[in-house]
């Protein structure tokens, strides 16, 4: 299915590797908001993709967007703080962070990615929401990585290149 109170819901997509979010607006005339942080005393560039860290909470983020307030999602459960030092792992870029906004609820725990890779087939990747876990109640944002390929039928571990630091031997799905 595609609505948000389905089991599965597909996300339209083939080689979905990652899931890092899924979240829940809560209302369904609404629109799910990812979590967000306004920037002073940037230094360099960040990268769509790139991971941050926190150099006062140890937290770790993933940038999903970098236009100022700059949108994220926390990767190790640790939270950023207010007027704390980021550094971009892969850039070395680095800010201070300001005024946070807290964006919709994160329910990714309600659910577990299933990437659609089969023995005898290929499918199109979805979350399935775990048994027992309450359905949504809102519009949804998943957040996912995921795989882009040229023309060809074979995939080996030469497919994958390390583009920005982000795909490492060991992340290599198998």
């Amino acid at each position: 299915g595609t609505a948000s109170q389905h089991k599965d819901i597909s996300l339209g997509r083939a080689d979905v590797y990652k899931l890092y979010a899924v979240l829940d607006s809560e209302d369904t005339s609404a629109t799910p908001q990812l979590p967000s942080f306004s920037v002073t005393s940037v230094s360099g560039t960040f990268q769509k993709g790139e991971t941050i860290q926190g150099a006062s909470s140890g937290a770790n983020a993933v940038i999903i967007n970098t236009t100022n307030p700059i949108t994220f999602i926390i990767t190790n459960g640790k939270d950023l703080i207010a007027n704390e030092t980021i550094t971009g792992v892969t850039t070395g870029a680095t800010a201070t962070l300001g005024t946070f906004t807290a964006g919709s609820k994160n329910i990714t725990e309600r659910f577990t990615l299933d990437t659609g890779q089969r023995d005898n087939f290929y499918d199109i990747a979805r979350i399935v929401r775990k048994p027992g876990a309450a359905a949504p109640l809102g519009r949804l944002l998943v957040v996912y990585d995921f795989f882009s390929h040229g023309a060809g039928d074979a995939f080996t571990v030469d497919s994958y290149t390390s583009v920005a630091g982000q795909m490492q031997y060991d992340d290599i799905p198998i």
